[in-house]
């Protein structure tokens, strides 16, 4: 199976960081998590 790249522009990146990171906040209340992970292969921008 070949994998499916998808052209993301940094504006959009940007903003599905921010949305991901006000949907954590907004659930904070019931659920918090206690360490936030970054994967190396995809997710180290946002981690960092």
């Amino acid at each position: 199976m070949k994998p499916v790249f998808i052209f993301i522009s940094h504006d959009q990146f940007v903003a599905d960081v921010r949305a991901l990171a006000a949907a954590v906040a907004a659930d904070a209340e019931e659920w918090r998590p206690g360490v936030i992970v970054g994967v190396a292969r995809g997710g180290l921008a946002p981690a960092v």
